[in-house]
């Protein structure tokens, strides 16, 4: 009878081993762990339930709406610090460097935050030159019959503004074939004088003193009175009018006209220089019940001590 025979096994030689084993341990990563249904299954509920929440509080946090940019910054390096400490597959390095990275964001966001905000607009109106009324001639036709227009073209030969460099703020034409022209500074109306009468074209011209200035008080209630809107000044806009002396407190009511509102009306009022520079500033102003607009009303020249002269005229341009 034949017996089976039992296969004999292949037993690595002892020098393989020994290299197969010191070949391992010079390279512990070279081989990673592949997931297996074992090794996920080994995985802890606990540690599955803090993933999962860390996720879903961090869509919350992206999807979150905050007040500013400052509160988002703060609240994402929370979350991605929380992340980096909840990471344990990542390299100490990595790890690291993302956490200095994002605080270094959160150091930058905090000083932006301390930093003072430059509002566009209130920079704008501090930025603004202190304006001043204008320094105004009266010019005279030598004939009555010649119209404004001819003055204006006598004006513009006599000058020639874009030769000499004269500056003209505004130029306005007015009844019996007057123009009045507004200067800037008193050497400019000085300058601007000497080079029209020097020339021969029959033309007068003579200076205006400049009256106080004119404000409008827009859509305030019709029982407010002068002595009303005065007394909220003193007492309800401190911070404007504070630093008002006695001269500036000069008011007078000049007209009033009608807003859209009927219960409301626009009150046109003269002030003093210095109380017209603190209301245009202030651009808004709080009387009785109401924060109110001021405007600038003042026209290009408001104290003539001609009687014959019609302020209702046209403003033009000079054409350089």
């Amino acid at each position: 009878m034949f017996g089976l025979r039992t296969p004999t096994k292949n037993k690595p030689s002892p020098s393989t081993s020994v290299t197969d084993k010191e070949t391992e341990a010079e390279l512990p990563s070279a081989r990673e762990p592949t997931l297996t249904p074992v090794n996920e299954a080994q995985t802890s509920m606990g540690e599955k339930a803090t993933i999962l929440s860390q996720t879903e509080e961090s869509r919350k946090i992206v999807n979150k709406v905050y007040r500013s940019r400052i509160t988002e910054a703060a609240a994402l390096q929370q979350s991605a610090l929380a992340q980096l400490n909840a990471a344990r597959n990542l390299r100490g390095d990595i790890k690291t460097a993302v956490t200095v990275a994002v605080k270094s964001y959160a150091e930058v966001a905090a000083v932006a935050r301390t930093e003072p905000r430059n509002d566009c607009a209130r920079t704008a109106i501090n930025d603004r030159p202190d304006r001043t009324g204008l320094y105004s001639l009266i010019v005279e036709p030598g004939e009555e019959t010649e119209a404004a227009e001819d003055t204006v073209q006598k004006i513009r030969c006599s000058l020639k503004a874009k030769d000499h460099g004269f500056k003209i703020e505004k130029l306005q034409k007015i009844k019996g074939g007057k123009v009045v022209i507004g200067c800037g500074t008193e050497e400019e109306r000085k300058r601007v004088r000497e080079r029209i009468t020097h020339e021969d074209n029959g033309l007068t011209v003579k200076e205006l003193n400049n009256k106080n200035p004119l404000v409008r008080f827009k859509d305030l209630l019709k029982y407010n009175t002068i002595d009303d809107i005065k007394k909220a000044l003193k007492t309800q806009n401190k911070a404007t009018t504070g630093n008002l002396t006695g001269e500036d407190w000069l008011m007078t009511e000049k007209h009033r006209q009608n807003a859209r509102n009927t219960h409301e009306c626009h009150v046109i009022v003269q002030v003093s220089p210095g109380m017209w520079k603190a209301l245009t500033r202030a651009q808004k102003v709080h009387i009785d019940l109401q924060r109110v607009w001021v405007e600038d009303r003042s026209p290009l020249y408001s104290a003539l001590s001609v009687s014959d002269t019609d302020t209702q005229g046209s403003t033009v341009k000079l054409k350089n």
